[in-house]
């Protein structure tokens, strides 16, 4: 570290406090998403919770799924917390972009996550609407 150039640690330095800073946005958005009220999420269906357990039991092949049942519960559990996080970050989202879930949706740029969110804004639609697509593997 002491033969290290100054003005190349203070590049570094200053590297490090902007990831810092970019973390720390992350985070906040996090609590604020994780903040938002439960009784903004529809409760998950039971019918997709039935279909996660049939998937469980009889797509894993288990000799005996009796014995995982515990597991089984547990990875519910994980399933629907991880359905109420996400339902609450649409919910986000639509408070804090206009014309969501549009190709042409924009963000409040006075909002304090804007910087973040910006990442989940759909792509621009090219001049005259064209894009390159890979050619398809097999011929139809």
């Amino acid at each position: 570290f002491k033969a290290e150039d100054k003005d190349n640690f203070s590049l570094r330095l200053e590297a490090c406090h902007a990831r810092k800073a970019w973390c720390e946005l992350q985070e906040s958005l996090i609590a604020y998403i994780d903040g938002q009220p439960d009784t903004l999420v529809t409760p998950f269906p039971r019918e997709q919770k039935e279909i996660f357990i049939k998937h469980a039991l009889f797509g894993s092949h288990l000799e005996e799924p009796n014995s995982h049942t515990q597991t089984i519960r547990e990875l519910i559990v994980e399933v629907e917390r991880n359905y109420v996080q996400a339902m609450k970050f649409c919910v986000v989202k639509k408070t804090h972009m206009h014309d969501w879930s549009t190709r042409e949706a924009w963000l409040d740029e006075s909002s304090h996550f804007a910087e973040v969110l910006r990442h989940f804004l759909p792509s621009r639609i090219p001049y005259f609407g064209l894009i390159d697509r890979p050619l398809a593997e097999k011929p139809v």
